[in-house]
């Protein structure tokens, strides 16, 4: 017996709900995510004028006996590229794409709200002395307005990059006690593990 139009009106009722609830989901978590990266991003530009550079660097026994190798920071970013463009494609081929790219942006967007308040209230010296940073601005020679108008600069900048030096475009430092290359490869790997196994 066929169903009936009012039983396939009610269903076709249904998925529309639910792809609205999905979409109001996804962009408020898309939009919860671009608050927490524009937060830390904000952040970063303010803490690089705090950063210790000519301070001793903290004692760290890994650092004392293993060799030093410079590539390790370009190697780690292609590793994450790699990673991330995997879990897209991944997320993107799955039943349940828009559910699990909101739990993903909600995590990511606490992860980096959690950066931020850690950076803004430790600064540790920079670890590599050989590491660029870019000049600091001279604070007590600035306005605020040139000081506002340098952070917007700032964080467009560093967006562009997605904070990667790999990209050129992560020159600014303060951002060593939270290391954000580890929250997203480590979000990376619980994404695949538990979203795909």
């Amino acid at each position: 017996m066929p169903p009936s139009s009012s039983t396939a009106a009610m269903k076709i009722d249904s998925s529309l709900l639910t792809l609205r609830a999905n979409l109001s989901t996804f962009l408020s978590s898309f939009l919860f995510l671009c608050i927490g990266v524009i937060f830390n991003l904000a952040v970063l530009a303010i803490i690089h004028e705090r950063v210790p550079y000519d301070a001793a660097t903290l004692p760290d026994i890994a650092f004392d006996l293993l060799p030093r190798y410079d590539l390790a920071l370009n190697v780690s970013e292609y590793i994450i590229m790699f990673m991330s463009t995997s879990v897209l494609i991944m997320i993107a081929s799955h039943r349940y794409r828009w559910i699990i790219l909101s739990r993903l942006f909600i995590i990511l967007g606490l992860l980096y709200i959690f950066r931020a308040i850690c950076m803004s209230v430790t600064q540790v010296p920079v670890s590599n002395k050989d590491y660029y940073c870019a000049p600091r601005l001279n604070l007590h020679e600035i306005s605020i307005w040139e000081l506002f108008k340098t952070v917007i600069w700032r964080i467009i900048y560093l967006s562009l990059g997605m904070g990667l030096s790999v990209n050129g475009h992560h020159t600014y430092c303060g951002d060593f006690i939270f290391s954000g290359h580890t929250v997203i490869l480590v979000t990376c790997k619980f994404n695949i593990h538990f979203c795909f196994s």
